[in-house]
């Protein structure tokens, strides 16, 4: 005589991987971000821009949050910077905060053992890799 079912023990281990899935989703959620419009679980404000023509969207959110606010579509945070002094601002003055990416982990570890200069930060190691190969070219 079995305790549940195969379909009652399937329902419940996806109810408990997707309250999981919302809790971690909530706790990550805890960083400092700008202010924006109110979210969906697991979607966050993916069904609230327009495919076509977001822009208009994107500029009432500016009016009521400001000219930098916080998105998410799908898993993916997004900032939206709405004006040039924004934009500015944290491209220009802080450009050393946001001039770089996560490297692809199956490209940059386990293709190339950390090796390719596409793949690698920008940092002081970048920089001494980029300018080894100009010194031959330009010799």
């Amino acid at each position: 005589m079995a305790f549940l079912s195969t379909t009652e023990a399937t329902v419940i281990l996806i109810l408990s991987a997707l309250f999981v899935a919302f809790v971690q989703s909530r706790k990550n959620g805890t960083r400092t971000l700008p202010p924006g419009p109110s979210k969906i679980p697991f979607f966050g404000n993916l069904f609230q821009v327009p495919v076509l023509r977001p822009y208009p969207q994107f500029r009432e959110w500016a009016l009521k949050y400001g000219p930098i606010y916080h998105l998410r579509l799908g898993p993916q945070d997004v900032i939206v910077l709405n004006t040039a002094e924004a934009a500015d601002e944290l491209f220009v003055n802080r450009s050393k905060s946001f001039s770089s990416r996560s490297p692809p982990h199956v490209a940059h570890d386990i293709m190339s053992a950390g090796q390719r200069l596409v793949f690698l930060p920008y940092d002081r190691e970048w920089k001494v890799r980029r300018s080894s190969p100009l010194q031959y070219l330009v010799a």
